[in-house]
């Protein structure tokens, strides 16, 4: 038996010395070569705090690495010198055994998080981000002008003349009253400017310019989704102008809920605060292939931007925000325009 585990402490001395042999420090290709070893790239000062967490964990875990097999080749010598002493014998067997343990418990721990998800070992979190905020607008632009509040007030008052039957707003509000999807769309419809708020939910109406309302071409998909009479072109806007028609979808889809606007707690340059974003759940369905389809309908009438969300975290498919036929929390569609 010993001589079974002399062997194998021998292959682990001459192992761990061809390892730390290859180690770049010892790579020079003769004693008149000089040594150069660069600095890490994650100690450059252009990384980012998650590069560096990275490129530092993956140094450490190279180091203990070396530092297990350094102890192997330690505790190998050390069991080979004890000439027959039984406390010798013991101290170099733990050392080794504890070094092999300790290399076993970095490799699977690296394993088991690979497994659960590879970034974790990557701190590469990356997921789809929605579009970078626009610096100027054409006919949706939000605005508080007199023109825009009538013609906003027409479309939404087209869209709750089909609600709640095709379409509903939620009544329910992460901030102060008057900032849930149906207080807004209802000032809007009465020609009043919508409370707007931010992710502290500091809310006022506009608002902290004054001039944020809901977005002209937001609205006139929605309504186009409830085919209102302002998408029939049934609508005077009061104008001169002829009536409006911008068509509606067909088939009409499946009913759903509104349940943010401009009002709730978001991301900081969240579209919401500029009244150019709604989240929507498709209340008549459990199936994400209706969600998906939904979702193509919106971006087919003129979103910029719509998919399946779950904690500003979004998805291709709405599959992942459903476990089989239950929605999980939070889960919605979110649209922009």
């Amino acid at each position: 038996m010993r001589k079974k585990y002399n062997s194998l402490i021998l292959f682990g001395i001459v192992f761990g010395l061809k390892f730390v042999s290859s180690l770049p420090i010892f790579a020079a290709q003769s004693a008149n070569t000089a040594v150069n070893v660069d600095y890490p790239a994650f100690l450059n000062s252009s990384s980012s705090i998650p590069s560096f967490i990275s490129g530092l964990y993956d140094y450490a875990i190279g180091i203990s690495g070396t530092l297990a097999i350094i102890m192997i080749i330690y505790g190998g010598i050390k069991y080979l010198a004890s000439g027959g002493n039984e406390s010798a014998l013991g101290d170099a067997k733990d050392r080794v055994t504890n070094a092999i343990w300790g290399l076993l418990l970095l490799a699977g721990s690296y394993l088991v998080l690979n497994t659960i998800n590879p970034q974790l070992v990557s701190l590469n979190f990356t997921s789809q981000s929605v579009p970078a905020m626009p610096t100027s607008g054409g006919a949706g632009e939000p605005g508080g002008t007199q023109e825009q509040r009538s013609t906003l007030s027409q479309i939404a008052s087209s869209i709750l003349s089909k609600s709640p039957g095709e379409v509903a707003f939620s009544k329910s509000a992460d901030c102060s009253a008057g900032t849930d999807a149906s207080s807004i769309i209802n000032d809007v419809s009465n020609g009043v400017m919508p409370f707007v708020c931010s992710p502290s939910c500091s809310c006022s109406r506009g608002g902290t310019s004054g001039n944020v309302n809901l977005s002209i071409n937001m609205l006139e998909t929605l309504d186009s989704l409830v085919c209102g009479p302002y998408s029939q072109g049934t609508v005077d806007l009061g104008t001169g102008l002829a009536p409006q028609s911008t068509g509606c979808v067909s088939p009409t889809p499946t009913p759903f809920m509104v349940t943010s606007l401009t009002g709730g707690k978001h991301a900081t340059n969240s579209y919401h605060y500029q009244g150019r974003a709604m989240d929507i759940v498709v209340t008549s369905s459990n199936d994400p292939n209706v969600w998906n389809s939904f979702v193509k309908t919106l971006t087919q009438n003129g979103a910029s931007f719509a998919k399946c969300e779950i904690s500003g975290t979004f998805y291709d498919d709405c599959s992942s925000v459903f476990n089989g036929n239950q929605r999980k929390s939070g889960a919605h569609i979110h649209a922009q325009w």
